[in-house]
């Protein structure tokens, strides 16, 4: 992580962070050699209240510590953090996008406002590094941070364990799909993501509705659980929809996991109904494994996505039912036609390995340093 590049090149490290929901440290272990400083009003979802606690915390701490470069990541506490920041006159202050705060497929509310407030933090931005070019290109686009540098440094999501997973046999395929009511004659669609409503798994499920007919064997495996309230209550809102749509038995909500390769060996296809990704990480993992996909028509498909990748119209769910539709035609008629190439997988594990992104982001470090 970047915390253990840092102290390799002589930087003293401190982390802040906030608490987790029900109060669990957010990082479960220490670095050696690391402070760490854990404020409670740092919290993952908009609080005003809160927020204003945070900033203040945060500018006591970057004012009493004078830090040198302060490095922020994710939207809200980027955002805090960095006004923080440049009221304490911390010389440089970076931040990482790791996906989209604001995007056209936000309410306009919502994505004015965080427009908005990326431009008054981007005036005291010294340096950005953006995880996809696409994500760079928006906030340029929008005239955020204009005297930043910015460049795009792929991270590290650990892929290689993806590729180099071996393939179950068909006892083992069959044993592992029993423990989800899953037989061979199932074609599953596989899709993994948070529990918010931006990761569309409702698409996902109304387009499933409109293939129960055509296609009633096929059923939809969501992996994925709920941590904090706002979360809980959308998980709530899912499972009365199937219910709403009579497709019991045919959704299938796997919960939290932590093993992630099981579930993509026993997919049959991966599907992105997001409505925004910075990465689109599962999606990548899906790729590396060989898995056909199928996703909305969004930049991240377009900068990572192989050829064999299918496109549906954005936000159209006769279109995503299409989109299934074709896939299972083609797996059971020419299912190699929809996978993607073996060097297009090796390139994406090349692109997104920890030795690069390590590489750069030490170079980018100690081009601070001098």
């Amino acid at each position: 992580m970047e915390a253990e590049i840092a102290l390799n090149l002589g930087y003293k490290v401190d982390i802040v962070t906030g608490l987790g929901p029900t109060d669990q440290k957010l990082i479960s272990h220490g670095i050696p050699g690391v402070t760490y400083w854990r404020f409670p009003a740092l919290t993952k979802y908009i609080y005003p209240h809160l927020d204003f606690k945070a900033s203040l915390e945060l500018y006591k701490l970057f004012k009493q510590n004078q830090y040198q470069v302060v490095h922020t990541h994710l939207a809200k506490a980027g955002i805090l953090g960095r006004l923080a920041a440049g009221l304490a006159e911390v010389p440089f202050i970076l931040h990482d996008v790791h996906g989209p705060s604001f995007s056209d497929k936000h309410n306009p509310f919502r994505r004015n406002m965080f427009i908005n407030a990326e431009r008054l933090a981007g005036l005291v931005t010294t340096n950005y590094i953006f995880y996809a070019a696409h994500l760079k290109e928006s906030f340029e686009n929008r005239g955020i941070g204009k005297k930043a540098d910015k460049r795009v440094i792929y991270p590290d999501l650990r892929l290689q364990k993806f590729f180099e997973s071996p393939a179950l046999s068909g006892e083992e395929r069959g044993r592992f799909r029993s423990r989800w009511q899953l037989t061979p004659e199932h074609i599953v669609i596989g899709y993994a993501a948070r529990m918010v409503p931006s990761k569309g798994h409702y698409y996902a499920i109304e387009a499933l509705f409109h293939l129960r007919n055509q296609w009633p064997q096929a059923r939809l495996l969501l992996v994925g659980g709920a941590i904090w309230p706002e979360e809980m209550a959308y998980l709530n809102w899912l499972q009365g929809l199937v219910r709403e749509l009579n497709l019991e038995g045919k959704v299938i909500f796997a919960g939290q996991q932590t093993q992630m390769v099981p579930f993509y060996q026993i997919f049959d296809l991966f599907v992105l109904p997001s409505l925004y990704e910075g990465t689109a990480n599962a999606m990548l993992e899906a790729i590396v494994m060989g898995l056909p996909v199928i996703s909305f028509d969004i930049p991240a498909v377009h900068e990572f996505g192989p050829p064999e990748l299918i496109v549906c119209p954005f936000g159209q769910v006769e279109g995503l039912a299409q989109g299934f539709a074709q896939c299972f035609t083609q797996l059971k008629s020419s299912p190699e036609a929809l996978r993607p190439s073996l060097d297009f997988r090796r390139n994406l594990v090349k692109e997104f390995s920890a030795k690069r992104w390590r590489k750069k982001l030490a170079d980018f470090y100690a081009n601070l340093m001098n």
